[in-house]
């Protein structure tokens, strides 16, 4: 059964409002005993998924990773030299980095 169901549910049963075991329990066997014939059974995710995922958590991490280092280029111009820094909106485009190395 997917959390977000269970979470849904949670509202039907005030009287069991502090998360325990035995209430978690209740809830899910009430669920699965009223709203069962409902519910569709969770399937194992393939192997093109769990690749895309993990590539997608590489691309978020590099684009995390280029947002550190571009505030790190900023707070370092903006200590030495401040005038360049108010030009670029991106400090990380290329019209920025071709400014830079010149």
């Amino acid at each position: 059964m997917h959390p977000n169901v269970v979470k849904a549910c949670r509202p039907r049963y005030r009287a069991v409002a502090a998360k325990s075991d035995p209430g978690d329990a209740y809830i899910l066997a009430d669920i699965l005993r009223t709203d069962g014939p409902r519910l569709v059974p969770l399937s194992p995710q393939s192997d093109a998924i769990k690749a895309l995922r993990a590539l997608m958590r590489g691309r978020d991490d590099l684009v995390a990773s280029k947002v550190v280092l571009a505030n790190q280029l900023r707070a370092l111009l903006d200590s030495f030299w401040p005038g360049p820094s108010g030009l670029f909106a991106d400090i990380a485009s290329t019209i920025a980095q071709t400014f830079l190395q010149r």
